[in-house]
């Protein structure tokens, strides 16, 4: 069985912070690196609610039509 690693940076720590630093590019679809956690987070509690406008319509569009 053939086995590879492929490494591209090293790790090292200073100060207690850990740090990256590559070794070569990453050649990333479109030149954009892909975020680290979605726009409005995992659990959406980074965005902003809309403060229950849409069970206000529901309620008065449901009310319209009964």
């Amino acid at each position: 069985m053939t086995c590879f690693s492929l490494q591209v940076g090293e790790f090292y720590k200073e100060n207690n912070v850990i740090n990256y630093i590559p070794k070569s590019q990453i050649d990333w679809p479109h030149k954009f690196k892909p975020v680290d956690e979605p726009h409005c987070g995992y659990d959406n509690t980074k965005c902003p609610r809309s403060k229950g406008k849409a069970e206000i319509a529901a309620a008065i569009l449901g009310g319209k039509v009964i």
